[in-house]
């Protein structure tokens, strides 16, 4: 696996030529949450070319999430996230590959993507195409290798392919979990969709058989974008009952399946954005190795707990959930505003245990049907102005609340508690510097 990086990591050294320049920004931030406060310093910058990047991003914080034990007086109870640092090469203006650590992102730009959320930056290899007619994007991501609290190793492979008209955009999606191991090169490699890769593999008696049980979920998606609207539609299948139409009487397994949806309107007042999406209960969830859709297979590990939305790769707020979100933006010369209110229900999530607590699952399709449930209502609104050319200041303020919140119960199942309710407060000033030569 070492070399294959190395060689990738050659490949990309190979051009540093045409238009190029340095870019920094330097980011400050202060937040008062109800009467707790926190900072944060952040450096985000690279090298850029007409056809390679070289990008790092460096935020050191002080929220109580995570502790840094080494040196913990020296940078003042602080720690420090290495939280993007690639390298990137342009072979031409459709097709590049990148290595390293990034955000990675799924084909629709949306909170509410469902299989990859806007919160996951982990190390992977990406291979991505895309012209006027067509689109193709591959990345491998190792997600738990020589772990210090036990966690088996683990790997995962996602794919998107589609075909573009008109203002129209149409495409595939498939992402594969796999255990015992963190690299699967076939998965990352190979154009053809990961079912029909896990037969080959695993479902025939040949010489190239393995014996290997990945745990894969599949999706479709349609866009549309006339620069004035834009629509989109993501549905994704962990599982389906097809006993339902081929075997009435047999067993009828659940349904695990999510949907997204949202739509932009783009008008001289602003930019009007509305969304959708949900997940039915047992979606993303492990069966029975720990196959389950999230960055880490626990929700807790010796320094603390794991909320399920930092863990998730999918759908931000997981299985047995309903979410909607309004938005508005606009700008106005040098300010510009955002403004935002979200709601969403919530049932119980066990990511880490199939069926919660069940021996096995309750048969048929199950959607927010607990008798208690959490509801939570937000509001956001952000200011930015741009005070000169390379200096922005900007506030976010943001109330939320909760209703039964949610909380982890015998450190495995997230369940809505009757009678917890909370609200929250949430006030930020930040500036960002920015440095080109």
């Amino acid at each position: 696996m070492k070399k294959i990086v190395l060689i990738l990591i050659a490949i990309l050294l190979v051009s540093f030529n045409g238009f190029a320049n340095f870019s920094f920004n330097f980011i400050a931030d202060y937040t008062i949450t109800n009467s707790a406060t926190s900072d944060y310093l952040q450096l985000i910058g690279g090298y850029y070319s007409d056809n390679f990047e070289a990008i790092i991003d460096f935020p050191v914080r002080k929220d109580g999430k995570y502790v840094f034990t080494d040196h913990s007086s020296f940078i003042l109870n602080h720690y420090f996230l290495i939280q993007q640092g690639y390298l990137k090469v342009y072979f031409n203006k459709d097709f590049y590959l990148r290595v390293g650590q990034s955000q990675l992102k799924d084909t629709i730009d949306s909170k509410y993507a469902l299989f990859i959320n806007q919160n996951i930056y982990k190390t992977n290899i990406e291979l991505s195409f895309e012209n006027d007619n067509a689109f193709y994007r591959a990345f491998w991501v190792p997600l738990n290798e020589y772990s210090k609290y036990g966690y088996p190793d683990r790997g995962m492979n996602f794919k998107i392919f589609g075909i573009k008209f008109g203002n129209f955009k149409i495409g595939y999606e498939d992402s594969v979990i796999y255990t015992d191991r963190t690299v699967d090169i076939y998965y990352l490699f190979s154009p053809f969709p990961v079912p029909i890769i896990q037969a080959y593999k695993n479902s025939m008696i040949a010489p190239w058989g393995e014996y290997v049980n990945d745990n894969s979920i599949v999706g479709l998606f349609i866009e549309y974008d006339n620069q004035k609207y834009k629509y989109f539609l993501q549905v994704l299948a962990d599982d389906l009952n097809m006993n339902r139409y081929f075997d009435p009487d047999s067993y009828q397994n659940p349904d695990k399946v999510a949907w997204s949806t949202g739509l932009n309107i783009r008008t001289n007042s602003g930019k009007f954005g509305i969304y959708n999406a949900g997940a039915t209960k047992y979606t993303y969830e492990r069966l029975p190795k720990p196959y389950e859709y999230t960055q880490y297979p626990a929700s807790v590990y010796p320094g603390g707990i794991i909320d399920y939305k930092d863990n998730y790769i999918g759908y931000l707020y997981g299985e047995d959930s309903l979410s909607t979100l309004l938005e508005y933006e606009n700008t106005f010369d040098k300010l510009w505003l955002k403004a935002s209110g979200e709601y969403v229900i919530s049932g119980s999530k066990s990511p880490h245990d199939p069926w919660h607590e069940e021996s096995n699952y309750i048969p048929g399709t199950h959607f927010l049907e607990e008798k208690v449930k959490e509801y939570m209502y937000s509001f956001e609104t952000q200011l930015k102005y741009q005070l000169t050319s390379n200096i922005l200041l900007g506030t976010d303020y943001k109330y939320t609340k909760y209703i039964n919140k949610i909380a982890l119960v015998d450190d495995l199942y997230w369940k809505p508690q009757k009678g917890v309710n909370e609200n929250i407060n949430s006030f930020s000033i930040y500036f960002i510097i920015n440095f080109q030569f």
